[in-house]
């Protein structure tokens, strides 16, 4: 007979858990900009004029707040942030992509609000910015206007796809591989189940 003793394993073997600051910026981040889009599709549906003027600004002060967290986040990537090694499994092309992805979406993110904040400013007239009315800042160019916003458009889109592809990527790494690299990024440290450590032979 053979009795098997068991521990808990809490922390994957394979992979460490990111700093406390890079894991709160990625979920604050994640949390705004998740927001936004929700934001600008009810723009789009809103007939009411007063009501879709709310509704820009606060997209348009997120994206100001956003702006200025990737700021932060790429000087902390840059300076003092530690990069967890990546699984011994992962393959080379697998870590380009991976590194790829994370700079497209800090480009992106860097990108997004800057078009949608020279959009405005270039449509000539007054908006509102965290509850302050910022007056006109030049004369209206309406074809500078548009051709911004049209890149504001399809930069969301963008946008959207590659935070789709960042979700799905973590969510099979979790689900398939589970090597850690989605534990190492969660707020709370998950509970993995307990592993057998020693065998004992009885009789």
């Amino acid at each position: 007979m053979t009795a098997e003793i068991t521990s808990p394993r809490t922390d994957h073997p394979e992979r460490g858990r990111h700093q406390t600051l890079t894991i709160a910026l990625h979920w604050i981040t994640a949390l705004l900009v998740l927001t936004q889009f929700p934001l600008a599709l009810l723009h789009d549906q809103v007939g009411d004029a007063e009501i879709r003027r709310g509704i820009l600004a606060a997209h348009r002060s997120l994206g100001v707040v956003i702006w200025c967290l990737v700021v932060g986040r790429v000087a902390w990537r840059l300076l003092g942030m530690r990069l967890v090694p990546f699984p011994a499994g992962m393959s080379r092309w697998h870590q380009w992509g991976a590194r790829l992805s994370e700079w497209g979406l800090y480009g992106l993110l860097l990108a997004q609000p800057l078009s949608g904040m020279a959009a405005s400013v270039l449509r000539g007239q007054p908006f509102n910015l965290f509850g302050v009315q910022v007056p006109a800042l030049t004369a209206p160019d309406k074809v500078w206007a548009s051709a911004i916003q049209e890149l504001h458009t399809l930069g969301a889109y963008a946008l959207a796809a590659l935070v789709l592809v960042h979700a799905g990527a973590a969510i099979l790494h979790r689900v398939i591989a589970d090597d850690g690299v989605l534990d190492s990024m969660l707020p709370l440290p998950r509970k993995r189940l307990a592993a057998p450590i020693q065998s004992i032979s009885e009789g």
